[in-house]
């Protein structure tokens, strides 16, 4: 019974595991839409780069190198498989991740790829913006600044910073 128990956990687990890696609105897309585009983060297949050196310049050229490194393995490993799904696709080196427009059902087949991390659906997104601050209706005779500062509040006290000495001055 236990061994019985055991394996509908891992089947659980494994099934489950497929569903993190697509988004949530990819997976409403590839049910409601017959072609979709897709945004996917392949895989990293080298470490973390932890090149030492006191140079930036140095570090930031073989950041650059490993990165493109990196992409290119991946790319080598899963271009061949997307070539029987699409035309549509292009790869982007500095995050190892590709976009690509195919049919809803080749984008589930290609989804079950073991070189994707996670996959998205390439929408627009809209970004929420911060309330404006409301326009202040006087006249503003100063510089903008002043008023940021809460500078006439400090002189209704009386404070002016008369007989201050800046800077030996």
């Amino acid at each position: 019974m236990k061994k019985i128990l055991f394996l509908f956990s891992i089947i659980g687990t494994v099934s489950f595991a497929d569903d993190i890696r697509i988004s949530s609105q990819l997976e409403k897309d590839l049910s409601e839409k017959q072609t979709v585009e897709l945004y996917v983060l392949l895989k990293n297949h080298n470490k973390t780069n932890t090149y030492k050196s006191s140079n930036f310049l140095e570090k930031r050229q073989n950041h650059i190198r490993f990165l493109r490194e990196n992409s290119t393995y991946s790319r080598q490993q899963i271009e061949q498989t997307l070539k029987n799904f699409t035309e549509n696709y292009k790869f982007y080196w500095i995050n190892n991740s590709l976009w690509a427009r195919m049919e809803s059902s080749k984008a589930r087949e290609f989804l079950k790829s073991e070189f994707i991390e996670k996959a998205y659906s390439d929408e627009k997104q809209k970004l929420k913006l911060p309330n404006p601050e409301p326009e202040t209706k006087q006249i503003q005779a100063t510089e903008w600044g002043i008023d940021k500062v809460n500078a006439p509040d400090v002189w209704a006290l009386g404070i002016t910073g008369q007989g201050i000495l800046i800077a030996g001055q």
